[in-house]
């Protein structure tokens, strides 16, 4: 997301147009870049091959098209002691999060738990949506099922797609056989946590949003991605299993996310920056 789409209230950009086979039918889908301030959705959005006008003046019912709008957070149960997602403050600006994103107007929300938690999920939330209990301090949740209850959802739809990280095996090998990637690894994990750290103290929830979903900081993550498919090159290749891990878990969330999705959906999706 860049900041510009967030300060220009009418703004709507298209990260990618693809046509893809969803229930048998060809249909466009479109990812949104536009949540806080936006204004007036009506702004025409072009197809980035032939210049057809993807979005019109009005939504029309019928139009097949589906639009998805992609929220980047950090995992808020892992937020710093002084930046407390349950605080009154914080709260205060979760809502205030919680009136852009509804100008988007979702048909649905997806949020980052697994498909295989989908009845759990559905207790938690329909116990939300009858005023009992609170909410968990976790962004599916407190955003997720904010944005979905004002919009008066029956269910919400856990996409998410889990397996095991081989990040520590890279560099347990690394560290006999490539050092230099080690200390490249810890100099990343310093400067990101720098940066976010710097973030959740000076900044409020949206602000850290926008960064989080920024061109610079989505960069920075793919960049030890990219990085770390050079560990093992010309032998084992060890390298290449983080960033092909990575892939594989983006598609099925994908896949998760088509088989809930329908022509016409406005799908927003809350999950952790980087996806």
């Amino acid at each position: 997301m860049r900041t510009s789409d967030f300060n220009h209230a009418a703004s709507v950009s298209i990260m990618y147009f693809r046509r893809i086979s969803l229930r048998k039918r060809l249909v466009p889908f479109v990812v949104l870049l536009a949540v806080f301030g936006m204004g007036d959705l009506s702004t025409v959005a072009q197809d980035t091959e032939s210049g057809r006008s993807l979005i019109g003046s009005t939504f029309s019912t019928d139009d097949p098209t589906i639009r998805v709008l992609p929220l980047g957070s950090f995992h808020f149960a892992g937020a710093p002691d002084f930046n407390d997602p349950a605080a009154p403050s914080q709260q205060a600006e979760i809502r205030a999060v919680v009136d852009s994103l509804l100008q988007f107007q979702p048909t649905k929300v997806a949020i980052e738990r697994e498909v295989e938690e989908a009845t759990y999920v559905d207790s938690l939330y329909q116990d939300y949506r009858a005023g009992q209990g609170s909410l968990r301090v976790n962004e599916a949740y407190q955003i997720g099922f904010r944005v979905a209850k004002r919009q008066a959802h029956e269910q919400v739809y856990p996409i998410d797609y889990k397996r095991a990280w081989p990040m520590d095996s890279v560099l347990t090998w690394a560290q006999k056989y490539k050092p230099s990637f080690v200390r490249y690894a810890k100099r990343w994990r310093k400067q990101i946590t720098a940066v976010t750290d710097s973030l959740h103290r000076h900044e409020p929830l949206r602000e850290i949003l926008l960064h989080l979903n920024s061109d610079p900081f989505l960069r920075r993550i793919q960049a030890i991605r990219m990085r770390t498919l050079e560990v093992g090159a010309g032998s084992n290749h060890i390298g290449v299993e983080p960033p092909a891990s990575v892939a594989r878990r983006n598609m099925r969330i994908f896949a998760n996310l088509l088989a809930n999705s329908e022509p016409g959906d406005r799908v927003l999706i809350v999950y952790g920056t980087g996806h």
